[in-house]
């Protein structure tokens, strides 16, 4: 299934490591903002991984399931994203 993890991590450290543990799953679109795809014990992994990380007094993430009937509904506004490029060796 399809997610949109955002976060509010007020120390640099902590969020830079929850920046680097974000991008093995998925990716960035906004500077605390992913859009990754998991399974669910994938989520529940990463869900483990996150609260072993943060100080639940003081940070926040948020992860909004996106259903599969509505991510073709998604609107990207702005600057068009790069594309993957294929090359052949």
């Amino acid at each position: 299934m399809f997610y949109v993890i955002t976060y509010d991590i007020s120390d640099d450290k902590i969020r830079n490591k929850l920046m680097k543990l974000l991008k093995n799953y998925g990716r960035r679109v906004q500077f605390s903002c992913f859009e990754v795809d998991l399974t669910e014990k994938e989520l529940e992994t990463l869900k483990e991984k996150i609260e072993s990380l943060i100080d639940s007094s003081t940070d926040k993430v948020y992860i909004f399931p996106v259903s599969n009937y509505v991510i073709n509904d998604i609107v990207k506004l702005g600057i068009k994203e790069k594309q993957n490029e294929s090359y052949i060796l």
